[in-house]
């Protein structure tokens, strides 16, 4: 491998290819997971807040009217943004972050974390503290 290196020639191994392979299927699942999850609790959650989805309803037909919706126009919406983005905060969709690194030295709460520190980040006790969020459990995408 190194003399592959060395010579800028390399050689892809059905193991690359598999572990490739491997890796693009988790990041899809992954991905797929979240998206199909945050639609059935936004699902859920519309009906119980029918204000909500006729204020997103309304902000939809003002930008798009009879256009076909796309992805690349989602900040002229922002109030369907603060939606999707409460649904999550809500649901806690993604409890746990990947695995982070502290990049120096830190101290929080007065433990002393040193630089190179694996971290897990846990979305939702951020997600239900009153500091940030005013009565955490109530669905307000005015937030």
């Amino acid at each position: 491998m190194r003399a592959e290196c060395s010579t800028g020639i390399t050689t892809i191994s059905f193991v690359s290819v598999f572990t490739l392979a491997l890796a693009s299927g988790d990041l899809w699942t992954g991905g797929m997971e979240t998206t199909v999850t945050t639609l059935r609790w936004g699902i859920a959650y519309l009906l119980y807040h029918p204000t909500v989805q006729k204020k997103c309803y309304e902000e939809i037909l003002k930008i798009f009217g009879d256009e076909q919706p796309c992805y690349s126009r989602r900040k002229q919406l922002p109030y369907v943004e603060a939606t999707i983005a409460e649904l999550q905060r809500v649901t806690n969709v993604l409890p746990w972050a990947i695995p982070h690194r502290t990049m120096e030295d830190v101290e929080i709460m007065g433990f002393h974390l040193p630089k190179g520190t694996v971290i897990l980040p846990q979305y939702g006790t951020v997600h239900c503290d009153t500091h940030y969020y005013p009565e955490p459990e109530k669905f307000r995408p005015e937030r």
